[in-house]
């Protein structure tokens, strides 16, 4: 491939490591009240479908605040698992190993994580967490995995195409 061929698509395998960047950086800027509420409003909408989330008003509360928690835990997975995804994307136009490759975009996704917690500390009514780069950290490893398996999936079929 012609070198400048490759750096265009080098600049634009970057375009989307940078805008989930953003997105998350977004996110992150958000103020915690607003935050919370965007979450609680999620979770309430999600126990109205269960006939357990209409009782006594206790429980109520109970099951809101796991549901909001797990809404938000699993938006920070979702998030870094397609962070991790653009990262591979974009450095697996490197002449490097693949192992390297994804180890390279897990520990940018990593890096990421950290800095997104460092800056979440400066943002009214939000602290940072290392809890949360441990769990943003564990959504860059599944997408790792999930790269992975849709390799190994991939390839699978070409061979079975072409026998």
């Amino acid at each position: 491939m012609k070198k400048s061929v490759r750096k265009n698509h080098i600049v634009i395998n970057i375009i989307p490591c940078i805008l989930m960047m953003f997105i998350i950086f977004m996110f992150s800027a958000t103020a915690g009240q607003e935050s919370g509420n965007a979450s609680k409003g999620m979770a309430d909408y999600f126990l109205g479908f269960f006939p357990f989330g209409q009782s006594d008003i206790d429980v109520r509360e109970s099951l809101l605040e796991v549901f909001n928690r797990v809404i938000r835990k699993t938006g920070h997975i979702l998030e870094f698992l397609i962070l991790t995804l653009t990262y591979i994307n974009f450095l697996k136009h490197f002449k490097w190993k693949k192992s390297y490759q994804y180890l390279g975009a897990y520990g940018l996704c990593v890096i990421y994580a950290a800095l997104d917690e460092i800056h979440q500390k400066y943002v009214p009514g939000r602290w940072s967490s290392a809890s949360d780069v441990l769990i943003d950290s564990i959504g860059g490893a599944i997408g790792v995995f999930v790269y992975i398996c849709f390799i190994n999936i991939r390839k699978r079929m070409e061979k079975k195409d072409a026998l």
